[in-house]
């Protein structure tokens, strides 16, 4: 693969990566005002990233990429065990993309775990505030003086 190839593949990944978070979002956001078009748009622009290298000469790079992506979300403690081995004994046992891919996969994997714990953390702070305002007594009118 090219290193442009290469380059392109890894922006168009990261997009794709992007497009999932922001469906994530949208869909588990108890403030999302996200529509079902806007969902299927979102899934329309990933399908066309998909296509776009799973149809071509370099669609096993984007499917090993595709995996480690995966793989660090269901078994990040893993995937940290293999980047820590990686670093430690060199990439000798995969391809220099494919030690790049990991790293993506990674670096991806952690921008989404930041994604998530600020969606929380304005999820929780938006809940404190409404309860803390409920909390309040009610002011009004004037008071009455003796």
């Amino acid at each position: 693969m090219e290193r442009e190839h290469e380059e392109a593949m890894r922006v168009d990944f990261d997009r794709h990566a992007d497009l999932s978070d922001q469906r994530e979002t949208g869909v588990t956001h108890p403030d999302s005002t996200m529509t079902e078009e806007q969902l299927d748009a979102i899934s329309a622009q990933q399908q066309e990233l998909e296509r776009r290298w799973t149809g071509g000469p370099h669609a096993e790079h984007w499917e090993y990429l595709s995996d480690a992506h995966q793989d660090w979300h269901h078994a990040p403690d893993t995937m940290r065990r293999f980047a820590e081995n990686i670093a430690h004994n060199g990439d000798s046992f995969i391809t220099d993309i494919e030690a790049r891919s990991q790293g993506q996969a990674g670096d991806l994997y952690a921008r989404t775990c930041k994604r998530r714990q600020a969606v929380q953390t304005e999820v929780r702070a938006r809940r404190e505030a409404a309860k803390a305002a409920r909390s309040q007594p009610a002011r009004g009118g004037v008071e009455r003086s003796r």
